[in-house]
């Protein structure tokens, strides 16, 4: 897998690419295979397709329980061999005739979760989990079966989102956002956590959360968004010394009165 840490995401792609071809690009890829644990090999790149477009990959979410799932202790039913991975950000670096927005050079976040094109309802988790229905698990056995934890990567085009705000990079000191490959990975984690808090009607103003458990990356990410959307917080677990981390990492932005564990 690319080091998506040490790269330079503020250098785009070269917008111009004529010369680009699958066979002239051999991509290093992480395999799941039916007996063995996951393996680095090569393979071709991905060619370009009608609503997927190709990128190169430069930072992927990993999953806590991602050696469960890749060595086959959660029955996940992921097809195999196949490119497992997770949410991602990229570079465009190709992308079909039917694309009238994305171009080359594009930096991109690509959702994880991946749904037929004629049925919504069918929708499972790109390298990750092949849902829970035939059709969902067709979809992630034949045009989903290779996710992004791989150099180079063709993802669906409606799960690509342009983050190309110029003030992306640039520190807020100077009016910018600030943001890293880090922080802008994570924000696809944070949208999870602020549309189910969304739902529920949190962000009126005055609310008060039970968050239980909230000491695991999801549950701990909860604790910040809800905080963030105004509401107060009781932060449930087992860990004590995870809870107070929490608390003493968001009390002093958030205020104490607004955060308390248990």
């Amino acid at each position: 897998m690319p080091s998506a840490w040490s790269m330079d995401v503020t250098r785009s792609v070269p917008t111009l690419l004529p010369e680009w071809t699958p066979s002239q690009i051999p991509t290093r890829s992480w395999f799941s295979t039916p007996s063995d644990n996951p393996c680095d090999s090569r393979r071709p790149t991905p060619t370009i397709t009608p609503g997927s477009p190709v990128i190169r990959v430069l930072a992927v979410a990993v999953l806590p329980s991602s050696r469960d799932i890749y060595t086959g202790h959660r029955n996940y039913e992921l097809p195999t061999p196949s490119v497992p991975g997770n949410a991602a950000l990229g570079r465009i670096v190709a992308v079909g005739t039917d694309a009238t927005k994305l171009q080359p050079g594009n930096l991109i976040f690509v959702d994880a979760v991946v749904r037929s094109r004629d049925d919504p309802t069918a929708a499972a988790l790109s390298g990750i989990s092949g849902g829970h229905s035939a059709a969902s698990k067709r979809l992630i056995g034949t045009e989903g079966r290779d996710s992004t934890y791989v150099e180079y990567a063709r993802v669906p085009l409606e799960n690509s989102l342009s983050w190309m705000r110029s003030d992306c990079w640039a520190r807020s000191s100077n009016g910018g956002l600030g943001y890293d490959l880090n922080g802008l990975l994570y924000r696809g984690v944070q949208l999870v956590l602020f549309g189910g808090l969304r739902a529920v009607g949190v962000g009126r103003g005055g609310d008060r959360v039970i968050i239980s458990p909230a000491t695991g990356s999801f549950g701990g990410a909860a604790v910040q968004i809800a905080l963030a959307m105004g509401a107060s917080v009781i932060a449930m677990g087992r860990n004590g010394e995870v809870l107070e981390r929490l608390r003493s990492f968001f009390a002093p932005r958030y205020g104490k009165d607004r955060i308390q564990t248990v």
